[in-house]
């Protein structure tokens, strides 16, 4: 758990670090303009990070053992599926280690900017 808080708290200090620079080189410096870099900037992690957790949790999987079923079902899919061994090769869930830091981290910039922008009105 400890692993995942450190590279959290670094993937979300180097987003505000490049939304800071950004900010400095677009030329307006002020607040907002460092709360949208800021926000936009947290999407990507956070789609990101989600795209992996749903991967991790095997929801492809199921599609992967459809197309399987589907490509047996023809004529020419069972011909197929005689000379190879992609019917019998099973599906192994694969893990990330950078899923979490990711993902809170751009859930954590996210909330953020969301709650300063609220504020800021």
């Amino acid at each position: 758990m400890k692993h995942i808080s450190i590279r959290t708290v670094q993937i979300s200090l180097t987003t505000l670090l490049l939304a800071l620079i950004l900010t400095i080189i677009q030329g307006d410096v002020s607040l907002l303009t460092f709360i949208n870099i800021s926000f936009l900037l947290s999407l990507p992690l956070l789609m990101l990070g989600g795209f992996l957790f749903v991967y991790e949790g095997g929801f492809f999987n199921g599609l992967i053992y459809s197309y399987r079923r589907l490509r047996r079902s023809t004529k020419m899919g069972k011909y197929v599926a005689q000379f190879d061994h992609l019917d019998h090769e099973s599906v192994v869930p694969m893990t990330f280690s950078v899923t979490k830091p990711i993902f809170f981290s751009g859930l954590l910039i996210f909330l953020f900017t969301l709650i300063i922008a609220y504020f800021m009105r």
